[in-house]
């Protein structure tokens, strides 16, 4: 499984992680080195939060629509794929 390291706004690091136990012992490492402002989370797996792979949040495993405004005509990613299951793609 491939684990990135973020702060909910950048990701500085992937790492490679065979269970749940490895990710929360990257979780641990991380807090002991920082003042806890930087998460361990599986990417592209998400329930209910942001995906980091597709820069578009999550509810109830669905992609939602951005909040930018229809004038501006963006192509993100929730926009495009808005009420999409997540492990649809």
């Amino acid at each position: 499984m491939k684990a990135i390291l973020t702060d909910g706004i950048e990701v500085f690091g992937e790492r490679d992680v065979a269970s749940l136990e490895g990710l929360q012992n990257l979780q641990d490492q991380a807090d002991e080195a920082t003042d806890r402002n930087l998460t361990w989370c599986l990417q592209g797996r998400v329930i209910d939060g942001y995906d980091y792979t597709h820069q578009a949040w999550v509810v109830d495993g669905k992609y939602v629509r951005c909040g930018h405004p229809e004038s501006m005509n963006c192509k993100c990613y929730g926009r495009l794929h808005e009420g999409e299951n997540i492990n649809a793609r």
